[in-house]
C-alpha cells in the first residue's frame, strides 16, 4: 500500500540533487556570462577603429593571450606621448588582432550562446519541479535517470509521481486527445568551454541537460 513514509526519504534525497544541480547550472551560467563578456570587448578591441578600445581591453587580451602585452606596452607607449596615429601603434594593433591565443579564445567561445540558452532552459525547468509548477516530466525522467539514485529509490520517485497524478487526476475530468507522437531521444548541451560532456551523473558540473 502507498504511504508517505515509503517514497519521503527517496524523493528528499532527489530533491536534494536537483537543488545540487541547479548550483552547478548556475555557476557554468556565471562561467560563460564571464566568457561571453571577455569575447565582447576582444571583438570590439579587434574591430573597432578607436585604440581606446584596445586599451580599455588590454587585461583582457593579456589574460587571454599573455603574448599581447608587448603589443600593448608599445600602443600604451605612443598613446602616453601623443602619437596614437603613428604606424607603429598600427601595427602593434594588427598583432593583436591575429594573435593565435586570442583567435583560439574566440573559437572556443562561439558555442557559449547555444550552451547558455541551454543551460537557462534547464534551470528554468529544474526550478519547475522544485516547485511542482507545470514542469516537463520528460525532463524529470531525464533527471531522475541520471541522478545518482539506486534503481528502488527512482521507483520510490516515480510511485510519488503516479500517485500524485492519480489524485490530480481524480479532481478533473479525463480528456483524451490524439497527438503527433514526440522524439523523446535524450539530448545534451553542447560541452562548456574547457568542460568535457559526461552525463553519467546529473551532479557532475560537466554534464548539461537540455530542457525541452
Amino acid at each position: 500500500m502507498y504511504t508517505n513514509e515509503v517514497v519521503r526519504e527517496s524523493s528528499s534525497k532527489f530533491s536534494k540533487v536537483i537543488s545540487d544541480y541547479i548550483k552547478t547550472l548556475e555557476l557554468n551560467n556565471k562561467q560563460i556570462d564571464s566568457r561571453l563578456a571577455y569575447r565582447a570587448a576582444i571583438e570590439k578591441a579587434k574591430s573597432s577603429g578607436n585604440i581606446e578600445d584596445v586599451l580599455n581591453a588590454k587585461e583582457i587580451l593579456k589574460a587571454v593571450d599573455k603574448a599581447t602585452e608587448e603589443q600593448i606596452d608599445i600602443i600604451n607607449f605612443f598613446v602616453q606621448n601623443g602619437a596614437p596615429d603613428i604606424e607603429q601603434v598600427s601595427l602593434a594593433k594588427e598583432k593583436i588582432a591575429s594573435s593565435s591565443g586570442v583567435n583560439d579564445f574566440l573559437d572556443k567561445t562561439k558555442k557559449d550562446v547555444n550552451s547558455k540558452k541551454n543551460i537557462e532552459d534547464s534551470l528554468n525547468e529544474c526550478h519547475k519541479i522544485t516547485k511542482d509548477e507545470d514542469y516537463s516530466f520528460d525532463y524529470f525522467l531525464r533527471l531522475l535517470e541520471f541522478s545518482p539514485l539506486t534503481e528502488e529509490e527512482k521507483i520510490d520517485v516515480l510511485m510519488k509521481e503516479a500517485y500524485k497524478s492519480c489524485k490530480e487526476g481524480i479532481k478533473k475530468p479525463i480528456r483524451i486527445e490524439e497527438e503527433p507522437q514526440e522524439d523523446l531521444t535524450i539530448k545534451t548541451a553542447d560541452s562548456v568551454y574547457v568542460q568535457t560532456a559526461s552525463p553519467a551523473k546529473i551532479e557532475d558540473s560537466e554534464s548539461v541537460l537540455v530542457a525541452v
